[in-house]
């Protein structure tokens, strides 16, 4: 048992856990790369990316993604190559504040395909594990580094 970590209310010392790894930390293959940093994110329910819609934040970090909205959170673990981005979004409600973009649906596990271009934007699609004609147009553009 660790007799050094600080008891609820002690001061903390953060100059002992500070990390070697660069804030802008990058998953690299090849000659494109997937950059850590927070991400503003919409989603269309149509490939034409016009009503229908809705957005949020999420943090990239070490392929982990985690965010949300008013009324949802969003979390994956996400695999990089050369470009391409793949995983499983779990989508669950918080709050009764938004309804969802799939009527009836509150919860749900999406499949996801995309690519990152440019170093701070991907783009993709969505479809809801077994429902394949149930999908979403995802962009996300990086606003900010993570901490």
């Amino acid at each position: 048992m660790d007799t050094s970590a600080a008891a609820w209310g002690d001061p903390v010392d953060f100059t002992r856990h500070r990390s070697t790894v660069h804030p802008l930390q990058q998953f690299t293959q090849g000659e494109k790369s997937m950059r850590d940093g927070i991400y503003e994110v919409t989603f269309y329910q149509n490939s034409t990316k016009v009503d229908d819609h809705g957005s949020g934040i999420v943090t990239i970090k070490d392929g982990a993604m985690n965010g949300g909205d008013e009324g949802y959170i969003y979390r994956a673990t996400l695999t990089y190559d050369a470009g391409h981005v793949t995983g499983q979004i779990q989508v669950s409600k918080w709050s009764a504040k938004l309804a969802s973009v799939f009527p009836g649906i509150d919860n749900y596990l999406l499949d996801f395909a995309g690519d990152f271009h440019d170093d701070d934007a991907l783009d993709g699609v969505a479809t809801i594990v077994g429902q394949p004609h149930m999908k979403l147009w995802i962009s996300a553009h990086r606003i900010g580094d993570c901490v």
